[in-house]
């Protein structure tokens, strides 16, 4: 495990251990309980995706950040530079 790995999953944990909740789905919870008796590994591997899933959210923003910025730079375009839709001069 790297350093940020660490920090992320350090961070998470605070957030997991600071949770509280107000009620649970009674079918939900037995299910999650059946299936996480059935796989010694589950908060493990729950905890594994659902942090690599956040790093890939992450990585999607700053990647349309990244496009967005790029198409108000003023760059100009194959689209920008279209003729449909503008009234050609009388």
């Amino acid at each position: 495990m790297n350093t940020q790995e660490r920090e992320q999953l350090n961070s998470f944990l605070g957030q997991l251990t600071s949770a509280r909740l107000n009620s649970k789905d009674s079918e939900a919870e037995t299910l999650i309980r059946e299936a996480c008796a059935r796989q010694p590994d589950a908060a493990y591997l729950l905890i594994q995706r659902l942090l690599i899933q956040e790093q890939a959210l992450k990585n999607a923003q700053e990647e349309i950040s990244r496009l967005r910025s790029q198409s108000s730079t003023g760059a100009g375009s194959f689209f920008s530079d279209s003729a449909w839709g503008h009234h050609a001069a009388a």
